[in-house]
C-alpha cells in the first residue's frame, strides 16, 4: 500500500526553496544584507585580482563599511566604498608593476596618460565601482534606525570580521602571527589600512642615494674627461629593455644569444653581467641614467647628480631619446629635459614614421620591431657626429601573449624556454635583441659603446615571490599556482650586456 503521507521533494526543489528562503532572510533583514552585499560580495567580486597580485580573500573594511551602513547617509555611503574599492584595486595591483607602497598614489595617478586598451581597462573598473555603488544605494528597504536602540549590524559584521582574523591566524598567513608552513598558501583576512604594506605611503625611499648600474664603467670614463680630451667612441648608445629578468637556468651565452657570432665578437669586447633592480621602470631608467635611486615623483624635491645626458653633451654630444609610448605618462616629457636630452621622440612622432607598427596590451605603442630602425637611422645619419641615444623599450611590457615555444627567441635560452613565462619574454624581446645585434654588425656605421640592460624583473614575478606584502617571504614547501615560473627568474637582478669597440 502507499503511504499517506506526503512524499519528500526531489533535491532541485529542495535547493530551490532553501536559496528562496536565504533570498527571503536576506530581504527582510537588513543586517543580513549588509553583510552579504557590502561586507562580502566586493571581496568576491575582486577576489580574481589575486591571480594578478598579492590580495587576501576578505578585505575588512568592507565588513567595517558593511556594520556602518545604517548609520551613515547614501552619499557617505558611496564615497565609503568607493575608497574602499579604488584601494583594493590599487594596493593589489600596484605590486605586480614593481611600485612600492610610497608610490601607489603616484602610479594610480597616472591613469589619465594612458591610452588604447589600458583605457578599456580603467573604464571597466570605474564602471564596475559605479555598479556595486548603484546596488550598496539602493538595498536599504527600511527607515534607518537609531543607532543607541541597535547594535545588532555591528555585532554580526564584526562577529564575522573576528572569525575571519581567526582563521588567518590559525592556518598561519596572519601578518602578526604567520609561519613558515601555513595550512593553505592563501591569506584569509586583512586590512588595507593597517598592513604594513600601506602603512608605507606617504614614506619614501632614500632617494638620490647611489646605486650600481650597468653604465658605472661609462660614468666613470666620463668623470675627468673633457671635450677635447675625450677618446671614447663617437656613437653611445643605451637600451633598456623593458621587463628584462635574469632567468636563474639560462646562461649568459643563451640569453644574449645574437650578440655571441663573430660579426660582434671581431669588432667588439663584450661582457655581461647582473645589477641589482629596485623598483618600477622609472627607478631602472634613473639608475642607468643618473647612477641612483630615484623615480619620476622624487624629481624636483630631489637633486640630481650629474646624469649621462647632460655630462655627454658637455663634451659635445646631442643627445637624443627614444620610447614608444605617450611622453606624458611618468613625466618623461618633464624630466627628460632636466637630465640633459635635447631631442625627445614619443608614440606621436613615431606614429607619422611609415611602416611604424603598434603593439602591446595594457601600453599599447610603437612596436619595438619597428622603433629599432629608427635608432638605426639615428646612429646612420652622420658618423662624424658625436651622439648619445637612449632606447626605453615598450612591447615586452607584460601582460605578453601565448608563448610561442617554436619561436627562435623561445628556443635560444634552452631549457628555461619550456617555462612558458620565460618563453613569452624571450618571444617578445627577440626583435630587439636581433635588431640591435645586426645594427652592432653593420660595418655601414660607425662602432658604438652599446650598454643594454633590463629596467626590472618581469612584473609578474615579483607579485609570484611574495604571497602577501605583510611579512617576509616564506620558502614554500609545497608547489602553488606559478612556482614554476616564479623560480624560473632572479627576484633581485636584471641582467645587461656591453659592447665596446676593438681598438685597431
Amino acid at each position: 500500500m502507499e503511504s499517506s503521507g506526503s512524499q519528500a521533494a526531489p533535491p532541485i526543489v529542495q535547493q530551490s526553496r532553501a536559496i528562496a528562503a536565504i533570498g527571503a532572510r536576506l530581504q527582510n533583514d537588513d543586517s543580513l544584507r549588509a553583510l552579504v552585499v557590502i561586507g562580502l560580495l566586493p571581496n568576491l567580486v575582486l577576489l580574481p585580482l589575486a591571480a594578478w597580485g598579492s590580495r587576501a580573500v576578505i578585505n575588512v573594511e568592507y565588513l567595517l563599511i558593511a556594520a556602518l551602513e545604517r548609520y551613515v547617509s547614501r552619499a557617505m555611503l558611496v564615497v565609503l566604498l568607493g575608497i574602499a574599492l579604488m584601494m583594493d584595486v590599487s594596493i593589489t595591483v600596484a605590486p605586480v608593476f614593481n611600485f612600492g607602497p610610497s608610490e601607489i598614489v603616484a602610479a594610480v595617478q597616472q591613469i589619465a596618460h594612458f591610452r588604447g586598451r589600458a583605457v578599456v581597462t580603467a573604464v571597466g573598473i570605474v564602471l564596475l565601482i559605479a555598479a556595486l555603488a548603484i546596488v550598496f544605494v539602493r538595498m536599504r528597504g527600511t527607515p534607518r534606525v537609531d543607532p543607541a536602540n541597535s547594535w545588532r549590524q555591528i555585532r554580526i559584521c564584526g562577529a564575522v570580521a573576528v572569525a575571519a582574523f581567526a582563521l588567518d591566524v590559525a592556518n598561519g598567513t596572519s601578518a602578526v602571527l604567520w609561519r613558515a608552513n601555513a595550512i593553505v598558501e592563501v591569506d584569509v583576512a586583512t586590512s588595507m589600512v593597517a598592513s604594513d604594506y600601506v602603512r608605507g605611503i606617504g614614506t619614501f625611499p632614500n632617494y638620490g642615494q647611489q646605486v650600481e648600474a650597468a653604465t658605472d664603467d661609462l660614468r666613470l670614463a666620463l668623470q675627468d674627461a673633457t671635450k677635447e680630451s675625450w677618446s671614447g667612441p663617437n656613437k653611445i648608445v643605451l637600451v633598456v629593455l623593458e621587463s628584462m629578468g635574469l632567468p636563474k637556468a639560462t646562461s649568459a651565452a643563451e640569453m644574449w644569444a645574437p650578440f655571441m657570432g663573430p660579426e660582434i665578437t671581431e669588432r667588439y669586447e663584450v661582457r655581461t653581467g647582473k645589477v641589482p633592480f629596485s623598483g618600477a621602470t622609472t627607478a631602472g631608467e634613473f639608475r642607468e641614467l643618473c647612477g641612483i635611486r630615484m623615480t619620476h615623483m622624487a624629481v624636483g624635491r630631489t637633486p640630481l647628480p650629474p646624469c649621462l645626458p647632460g655630462q655627454l653633451k658637455s663634451l659635445g654630444y646631442e643627445t637624443f631619446s627614444l620610447h614608444g609610448y605617450n611622453g606624458m605618462l611618468f613625466q618623461r616629457l618633464d624630466w627628460y629635459p632636466l637630465v640633459g636630452f635635447d631631442r625627445l621622440v614619443f608614440d606621436d612622432q613615431l606614429s607619422t614614421m611609415p611602416g611604424m607598427e603598434k603593439c602591446g596590451r595594457l601600453f599599447h605603442g610603437a612596436c619595438d620591431s619597428s622603433a629599432v630602425t629608427v635608432v638605426h637611422s639615428e646612429l646612420a645619419k652622420n658618423p662624424q657626429q658625436r651622439q648619445f641615444v637612449y632606447w626605453l623599450t615598450l612591447s615586452t611590457h607584460f601582460p605578453l601573449g601565448k608563448p610561442d615555444h617554436g619561436s627562435e627567441g623561445c628556443r635560444a635560452v634552452g631549457s628555461s624556454g619550456r617555462i612558458p613565462l620565460v618563453c613569452q619574454l624571450w618571444t617578445a624581446l627577440w626583435p630587439s635583441l636581433t635588431g640591435l645585434a645586426k645594427m652592432a654588425a653593420d660595418t655601414s656605421i660607425p662602432p658604438a659603446w652599446y650598454i643594454i640592460v633590463g629596467d626590472h624583473v618581469p612584473p609578474q614575478i615579483l607579485a609570484e615571490g611574495y604571497n602577501h606584502p605583510s611579512y617576509p617571504p616564506r620558502d614554500r614547501q609545497e608547489p602553488n599556482r606559478f612556482q614554476e615560473s616564479r623560480l624560473a627568474f632572479s627576484t633581485t637582478d636584471v641582467p645587461y650586456l656591453e659592447l665596446r669597440p676593438r681598438k685597431r
